[in-house]
């Protein structure tokens, strides 16, 4: 696979423009019957029975319905009401109530289901009541207390009397009771599983093994990805000895999946320290800056002073009103997108090559607004330096783009872990052998080749080669693509099959017949020795066969051929669903700081989580 294809992997986003989507729909709608209409006049349609004429009135100027609430026109033909009732149900969520059997009397909901896709009325009774408070609660990082508030109350009672609203303890107890509940079907779904299972974990303590082990799961467990914390590497040592004692088998090294996307950062980070371009300077440090910081080049370098120059003049832009919109209004002068600036942050992956590229985007309002205003003269940079930003970009990119990739949630990585470890080198490599580049680049490329082949070595693993093989983009022929050596190939290829063979080949019994001795007096029975055979060679079939085109959908690849390769599509149903990052665990938990706020500082640590994982689960679907 060429460098570009494996780069440019985009995967489609479902998510559209939500007006846009009921746009379309409506117009579908409008459109959907060319028969000749039938005149309706509003005497005729405010006589309907449907509960729907109580959203639209009759418009005979253009012989359509009108929405009550948003003045859209609908089409009624031949007396049909189904589309303006699939409108205010999408557009208009609406509640029955459930004890109102004519379904004349209708109200707009409030506490809606925002987290469903499909268009379905709630339907009101106790229970349902409580659902929604306690994911109004846990979505909207709500106190506690704020539903026993005389406003709320009132809210709630203008649109349900007879609503009953719990206190603050009994909403916390019933979030405590749904997470222990999420948590039974959560381990039932988990140990149901017919292969085996993967997962990543952020953080860990002695206490989370005990947690993990207590899911019931210890024999199905194939790969675990953290981050390269060394008490993660204590962490899968512990589950190894734990499973070992249980005689369940465990490699805490080969089975041990290490997160791309820190590698990554790691290696970019590296380059930028060997360029002394590193974010080491607090914003208070920047805005105090008063002379051109080139003067310090023997401290902080060529790169890091230029770096710092940008840094301290989108700071000041960034931290003064007045100087935002002299900016804005230099952007309409240069017929420039007003967008702001971006500084960037040492804990945020990819935020210096971030800010180099909305930099160069708004180059010339930047150099325009600086050199025009006493105050920022001496931060702005000449051509020379604006050239030196933009190779450093250009380092930064593969980095960035590789970073995005990697860390999706929707679609397999792993088998992409090596080829983007082939990717960055070979970049790498380009950019510090490339005619021209200054010796600080040169450095800072071989130091980030280096951060990388420090990790790339371990990944002489089966959990990578597996991967890799069994995507039907990729297969054996990628490494002959990368002009691997031949007994790395074929090693590869001979660790692929032994575990197929020994763990996914279809078993055949064989009955083996032992002489019957007439002098024992005992039954004697007949012993049946299995080992695996393959009826078909599925694995050769699969590796002689073309690749798939590099855009594929490697799930949707397996399902259509499951038939033609069940026990192969069992063994990449287990492999390819191994996380390649950790980061979909670490965006879990990335949002603590927002559940304890100043108002919850005394939440206790196991409200905490059962917070935190609900809104996760009801984000996700787990939970509705």
């Amino acid at each position: 696979m060429s460098e570009n294809l494996a780069l440019d992997l985009e995967q489609p986003n479902d998510l559209g423009n939500e007006r846009e989507n009921e746009r379309n729909i409506e117009e579908q709608q409008n459109e959907s019957d060319n028969e000749e209409e039938k005149d309706v006049d509003e005497k005729s349609s405010s006589s309907k029975h449907s509960w729907v004429w109580n959203h639209f009135t009759y418009d005979n100027t253009v012989k359509k319905a009108r929405c009550n609430h948003c003045k859209t026109l609908i089409s009624n033909n031949k007396g049909s009401t189904s589309g303006m009732s699939s409108h205010v149900r999408s557009k208009h969520r609406l509640l029955i109530d459930e004890n109102d059997n004519s379904n004349k009397n209708k109200k707009q909901i409030t506490l809606q289901e925002s987290f469903q896709n499909s268009a379905e009325i709630m339907l009101y009774n106790e229970d349902n009541f409580r659902k929604l408070l306690i994911r109004y609660v846990v979505m909207g990082d709500h106190s506690f207390l704020s539903i026993e508030s005389k406003d709320f109350h009132n809210l709630i009672h203008l649109l349900r009397k007879d609503a009953s609203i719990p206190s603050a303890d009994i909403i916390k107890k019933e979030i405590i009771n749904t997470f222990n509940n999420g948590i039974k079907e959560i381990r039932k779904v988990l140990q149901e599983v017919s292969g085996k299972i993967s997962f990543t974990i952020d953080a860990w303590t002695s206490s989370n093994s005990i947690s993990f082990l207590d899911f019931g799961i210890m024999t199905k467990i194939l790969g675990i990805t953290t981050d390269n914390a060394s008490n993660n590497n204590t962490f899968l040592e512990e589950v190894s000895n734990e499973l070992a004692e249980k005689n369940i088998e465990f490699d805490n090294v080969n089975q041990h999946v290490r997160c791309l996307a820190h590698i990554i950062n790691l290696a970019a980070q590296e380059a930028l320290k060997s360029l002394k371009a590193t974010v080491n300077t607090s914003e208070d440090e920047l805005l105090n800056q008063h002379e051109n910081i080139q003067n310090n080049n023997n401290q902080v370098g060529v790169v890091g002073s230029i770096l710092c120059k940008l840094r301290t003049l989108i700071c000041k832009i960034r931290a003064s009103p007045q100087q935002r919109e002299k900016f804005s209004a230099q952007c309409k002068v240069a017929d420039i997108p007003d967008k702001m600036v971006i500084l960037d942050v040492r804990t945020r992956w990819n935020s210096t090559f971030d800010m180099l590229v909305r930099a160069r985007e708004l180059k010339e309002p930047l150099n325009t607004l600086s050199n025009s205003d006493i105050n920022l003269r001496s931060f702005t940079l000449n051509e020379k330096e604006w050239e030196c930003l933009a190779e450093i970009e250009l380092m930064l990119k593969g980095f960035s783009k590789a970073t995005k990739q990697i860390c999706a949630e929707t679609y397999p990585t792993i088998a992409y872990v090596i080829p983007y470890y082939n990717i960055l080198l070979s970049r790498l490599e380009d950019f510090r052998d490339s005619p021209g580049r200054c010796k600080e680049g040169k450095e800072a490329a071989s130091n980030a080749i280096r951060k990388l082949l420090e990790y790339y070595d371990k990944t002489d693993t089966s959990i990578y080669t597996i991967s890799l093989v069994l995507d039907p983009r990729l297969k054996i022929q990628y490494m002959k693509d990368q002009k691997w050596d031949k007994r790395w190939i074929e090693s590869a290829r001979k660790k692929v099959l032994e575990i197929y063979k020994g763990k996914y080949a279809p078993i055949e019994i064989n009955n083996i017949n032992n002489e019957y001795d007439s002098s024992d007096e005992d039954l004697i029975t007949h012993i049946s020795k299995r080992r695996r055979v393959e009826k078909s060679n599925e694995f050769e079939t699969f590796i002689k066969g073309d690749r798939a085109p590099a855009l594929s959908d490697t799930l949707n690849w397996w399902k259509r051929h499951k038939e033609e390769f069940p026990n192969l599509a069992n063994m990449a149903k287990d492999y390819l669903g191994i996380p390649a990052t950790s980061v979909p665990s670490e965006r879990v938990f990335s949002s603590a700081a927002d559940v304890v706020t100043s108002d919850r500082a005394r939440l206790a640590p196991e409200t905490i989580r059962a917070i935190m994982c609900l809104k996760h689960w009801y984000r996700s679907g787990i939970l509705e």
